[in-house]
């Protein structure tokens, strides 16, 4: 049971090293730019990584300023 919940609940991340957005664009520039992202509670990552997420997470969001962007 708790493999299924991993897989419906969703992940999110933070900007990594203090790094703040304001923008919805912003966010995604510098994740498709393959910046560092950190999970919540957890370790550093990126769009490199997401293959992987995506096994275990069906939405991933990053969390900014005004918001959330699904990835």
């Amino acid at each position: 049971m708790e493999a299924l919940n991993q897989v419906t609940s969703p992940m999110f991340l933070l900007p990594a090293y203090g790094r703040q957005y304001r923008t919805r664009e912003q966010v995604l520039r510098d994740w498709q730019g393959g910046k560092d992202f950190q999970i919540e509670g957890g370790p550093y990552c990126s769009i490199r990584d997401l293959d992987l997420m995506h096994k275990q997470f069906q939405n991933i969001y990053i969390l900014y300023d005004r918001g959330t962007v699904l990835v």
